[in-house]
């Protein structure tokens, strides 16, 4: 498999405003894997990723529900686009 078939992903961190932060183990997708992030549980109920030249939202979906994640104890919910079959370099999933 080569670099530019995958969908490389940069990733927010938590913000000191309150925002949840996701989690990824990887730098990047290939665009037929399956997709997945962890979501810190806040207040949000939906996710989108974004594409990193023009701003706006290539995929959009809902945060699976709260379940605690035994190994850190805290709150997360899944954000899974894996029908995100685009490639994009840079996107942003927010």
């Amino acid at each position: 498999m080569k670099f530019a078939t995958l969908l490389p992903l940069i990733v927010l961190a938590a913000a000191a405003d309150g925002h949840a932060a996701i989690r990824v183990n990887q730098l990047g997708f290939a665009p037929q894997a399956d997709k997945l992030a962890v979501v810190t549980d806040g207040a949000a109920t939906s996710f989108e990723v974004v594409a990193a030249d023009s701003g706006k939202s290539v995929f959009s979906g809902k945060l699976g529900a709260p379940a605690t994640w035994k190994a850190s104890a805290e709150t997360v919910r899944l954000a899974d686009f894996s029908a995100l079959r685009t490639p994009g370099m840079g996107d942003r999933l927010k």
